[in-house]
């Protein structure tokens, strides 16, 4: 059995100044009712909703891959067309099969430009898949169970509780 220690909370108020405190309570008080509140924000329902944005996010994001695609392709055929007239143009005739060539050129700077914005890094929407939320929807189900297991160190706990919790009124 775990030993815990007992401790508590101190409102110093005035006291270093010469005046009163303002308050204790104990620890094992307080730290019931946090633990309360971050269990309750961990809770099935509120991943639920984290999961719908993310799929509506995700839904966003697929769609704007479509826009970048398609922009990629339109820029490909337009590289292939400002190519084509380019090299069948008369070379006699010098001025225009220098505009045709300094359209090719251009053509092709802005299909690498677009290819480089479609190639850049991943999104951190892919870092999860269905199957991932399913699996954290499931596990999450006894939130409860995983926060009071010996394997959950404190360090997680107040870790969770830091990410969750910014200040504690007592009252």
């Amino acid at each position: 059995q775990k030993l815990r220690s007992f401790h508590g909370y101190v409102c110093g108020g005035d006291y270093l100044t010469g005046g009163p405190d303002c308050g204790r309570a104990a620890g094992f008080h307080v730290d019931r009712a946090v633990r309360e509140a971050v269990l309750a924000r961990l809770s099935p329902p509120v991943l639920r909703v984290v999961h719908k944005e993310w799929r509506e996010a995700k839904a966003l994001e697929q769609n704007g891959q479509r826009r970048r695609d398609l922009a990629v392709h339109r820029a490909r055929i337009a590289v292939e067309e400002a190519k084509h007239r380019a090299l069948s143009v008369d070379r006699s005739l010098e001025h225009v099969a220098a505009e045709l060539n300094a359209m090719w050129e251009e053509a092709q700077k802005e299909l690498q430009r677009l290819e480089s914005e479609h190639d850049a890094e991943p999104s951190i929407l892919d870092l999860f898949d269905e199957q991932s939320w399913n699996d954290l929807l499931t596990r999450s189900q006894n939130v409860v169970g995983i926060w009071d297991d010996e394997a959950t160190q404190d360090r997680d706990r107040k870790e969770l509780t830091r990410l969750m919790v910014k200040v504690v009124i007592i009252e």
